[in-house]
């Protein structure tokens, strides 16, 4: 971490992934309580062979082809937290760590850097190691739990963006699609 206004914190011990496993799931099942929160959520889940480059395909979420196309319909009209915090949960306490990249003055441009850091370390963990990396927001957005994961890592900073590498136990899943950058860049 080159960024002096970040704070990173890569977690090893098995005790604090737990905790931050724990708090995903949890932040989950509050997320999933809400429906105007599934609304909206059923609206970017794609079903497993869809083509569009935005959204996410039920694959991604370990649901089978045929469930794919019925998911958005499940998830805007029941409430499937806690499965899916339960499936969270088991992926991140078979990651070998947590990666908490956290900041002292939160503003658009230290997200950035926030992502430019997160990136880099997920590339050179693939290229270096062939670690996986897997990206869990929830705890980091939603109610109070951030701030329970700020006294788990120790830090001073507000945690903004946690993700965990390692080989975690989730199948063999193919790779979400992407734009190309052409178009999302600005020159």
């Amino acid at each position: 971490n080159d960024f002096e206004d970040l704070r990173l914190n890569i977690e090893t011990d098995t005790e604090k992934i737990e905790r931050l496993a724990f708090f995903t799931a949890n932040s989950l099942g509050d997320a999933y309580a809400k429906e105007t929160f599934r609304g909206e959520l059923s609206k970017w889940i794609i079903n497993n062979i869809s083509k569009r480059p935005d959204g996410i395909p039920g694959y991604s979420m370990r649901m089978p082809f045929l469930l794919s196309f019925a998911l958005p319909k499940i998830i805007r009209f029941f409430n499937v937290g806690h499965i899916l915090g339960k499936l969270n949960y088991e992926s991140i306490v078979s990651s070998s760590a947590g990666v908490v990249i956290s900041a002292y003055s939160p503003n658009p441009l230290v997200w950035l850097k926030i992502g430019r850091l997160a990136e880099r370390i997920m590339l050179h963990a693939w290229a270096m190691m062939e670690l996986k990396s897997s990206i869990y927001v929830a705890s980091i957005e939603i109610g109070e739990y951030a701030k329970k994961i700020q006294r788990v890592i120790g830090s001073g900073a507000i945690p903004q963006f946690l993700f965990c590498i390692g080989r975690m136990n989730n199948k063999k899943i193919k790779l979400t699609q992407r734009w190309h950058p052409r178009h999302k860049m600005i020159v």
